[in-house]
C-alpha cells in the first residue's frame, strides 16, 4: 500500500513537471534574434517546450502544415520582415531578415531532420554558440547555408574550433567564402576583413572577439572551419621620435630608421612590471613615440655611467641594463639630445670634423682608457675610464676616434681601445 501510494506522488510530482515545461503555443510559436530582444512570432498552435525559447531563443515544435504555408503566415503577421528561400544538401531553409537602422536581425525556419523524421521544424534566431577555451561564445551562423545535420538538427550543439563543418547550396553562382563573408558584413555587428584562405571576423561589441574563418569548397558545396587567431607578435618599428627638453625649451626629434628599430626593439622586449614599490621617484627626461604607445625614459649618469628606467603607461615599469641603458644613451647622443659643451668650431683648425653617428654600447679593453675633449691625443684629458666600462658610443671620426657621452658630455676616446661586447674577450 505504502508503496503504491508513493509510486503514485511520484507520477503526480512528474506530471506537474511536465506540465510546467510544455504545452500548446496559444500566442504563436516565437523566434528572438540572437542580438537583441526583436522576436518573430508563427501563429500556430503546436506543443512547445517553454524552456526552449529562454535557452535558445526559438522551438522545436510539430505540426502538419508546410514549410512555404509557415513562411507566408510569418511575413503576414510580422511587419518589416523580408524572407528568402534557400535549399542544399540538409534540405530547405527558409532565412527571415529585419532591417534596424545599421543592424540586420535574422531568423531561420527549417525542418528537422528532413530525410527522417516528418513534420518536425526549428525556428529560432540564426546563431550558435561556439565552445572557445575559456567560455561560450554566442555566434551569427548563416544556418541557410549550412548543410551539417550536427549544427542544424538542434538548437543545443555547440560549435567547436578547427572543425570542418559542411556547408552549400544547391543552386549558387557564388562561393560559401562570398556568402559567408556578405552575411556577416551585412549584420552590422563584426568588422569583416578578406583574408587568404577566408576572412577575419571582429565582434563590434563583445570584446572585441576575432575569429578566423577558413574555407575548402569547390561547386558550390564545402566545408568551413573556425579558428581563433593567434595573436600577433609586436613588430619593431622603423619611425619613432623622441620628446626632449622641458616646458618652452621642448622639442620633438624623429629618429632615423636605424634607430628607430633598435630603440623600439629594446623597449618590446624590456620586462615591464606592474610593482612600481621600488619606483624612484624622479620624472622621465625623455618621452619616447612608437605609434600609439609613449614610453617615459629616465636616463642618469650614476656611479660613473647610465642608468635608465622605463615608464610604460601609468602602471608599468622595467629598468635595462648598464650595457642597455648604455646603448639608448649612445642613440640619444647620435641623435643630439644633449646639448654640446662646446662646438666643433673650437677644434684645431687642421683636425676633420666629419662625425659618422652611431648608437651603441662599447665596452674598454685598456687598463686605462683617456678621455679627450676633441678626438685627437693633443684633446685635453677629460678623465680615464677603467678596463671592461661600458661606454655611450654616438659617432665614430674619419681619424679612427669614437665620440661618446658621458653625463650629457659629448666627448673622445681612440676606436683602438673599445670593442662591442659581443667581441669582448
Amino acid at each position: 500500500m505504502k508503496k503504491s501510494l508513493a509510486l503514485l506522488l511520484a507520477l503526480a510530482m512528474l506530471a506537474s513537471v511536465l506540465t510546467g515545461c510544455s504545452g500548446k503555443s496559444d500566442g504563436g510559436i516565437q523566434a528572438r534574434a540572437f542580438d537583441s530582444d526583436e522576436t518573430l512570432v508563427l501563429d500556430l498552435k503546436a506543443d512547445v517546450n517553454s524552456g526552449d525559447f529562454v535557452s535558445y531563443g526559438g522551438y522545436q515544435f510539430e505540426t502538419g502544415k508546410s514549410l512555404d504555408a509557415m513562411q507566408k503566415l510569418i511575413v503576414k503577421k510580422n511587419s518589416g520582415i523580408a524572407s528568402a528561400k534557400f535549399e542544399n544538401d540538409y534540405g530547405p531553409c527558409w532565412l527571415f531578415t529585419k532591417e534596424d537602422g545599421s543592424v540586420t536581425h535574422y531568423w531561420c525556419l527549417y525542418q528537422k531532420e528532413p530525410q527522417n523524421i516528418k513534420d518536425w521544424y526549428i525556428f529560432v534566431g540564426a546563431h550558435r554558440e561556439l565552445r572557445l577555451a575559456d567560455r561560450n561564445y554566442d555566434l551569427l551562423l548563416p544556418l541557410h547555408l549550412i548543410s551539417d545535420s550536427y549544427l542544424r538538427d538542434n538548437m543545443a550543439d555547440r560549435l567547436e574550433l578547427d572543425t570542418a563543418y559542411a556547408c552549400g547550396l544547391l543552386e549558387t553562382e557564388n562561393t560559401m567564402q562570398e556568402l559567408f563573408y556578405s552575411f556577416y558584413a551585412s549584420s552590422g555587428l563584426y568588422t569583416v576583413t578578406g583574408s587568404e584562405q577566408g576572412f577575419l571576423l571582429t565582434d563590434r561589441q563583445s570584446g572585441g572577439q576575432q575569429l578566423q574563418f577558413s574555407f575548402n569548397e569547390s561547386g558550390g558545396t564545402g566545408w568551413f572551419t573556425i579558428s581563433v587567431p593567434a595573436p600577433e607578435e609586436p613588430e619593431p618599428s622603423a619611425v619613432a621620435s623622441v620628446e626632449y627638453g622641458v616646458g618652452e625649451d621642448a622639442l620633438t626629434r624623429d629618429l632615423p630608421e636605424n634607430d628607430a628599430l633598435a630603440l623600439s626593439e629594446m623597449l618590446l622586449n624590456a620586462n615591464f612590471s606592474d610593482d612600481l614599490s621600488s619606483v624612484p621617484a624622479s620624472e622621465p627626461n625623455f618621452t619616447v613615440i612608437i605609434g600609439e604607445d609613449r614610453y617615459g625614459v629616465e636616463l642618469i649618469w650614476k656611479d660613473d655611467t647610465w642608468d635608465c628606467g622605463i615608464f610604460y603607461g601609468e602602471s608599468g615599469y622595467a629598468t635595462f641594463t648598464t650595457e642597455q641603458a648604455c646603448r639608448v644613451a649612445g642613440i640619444f647622443g647620435a641623435n643630439r639630445l644633449f646639448t654640446p659643451d662646446e662646438s666643433v668650431s673650437d677644434w684645431p683648425a687642421d683636425l676633420d670634423t666629419e662625425i659618422t653617428p652611431m648608437g651603441a654600447c662599447m665596452i674598454v679593453t685598456a687598463t686605462s682608457l683617456n678621455v679627450r675633449s676633441f678626438p685627437s691625443t693633443n684633446g685635453d684629458i677629460l678623465q680615464s675610464l677603467p678596463q671592461n666600462t661600458a661606454v655611450a658610443v654616438c659617432g665614430k671620426t674619419a681619424n679612427n676616434w669614437y665620440e661618446i657621452v658621458l653625463n650629457g658630455i659629448y666627448a673622445y676616446v681612440s676606436a683602438d681601445y673599445l670593442v662591442t661586447p659581443t667581441t669582448k674577450q
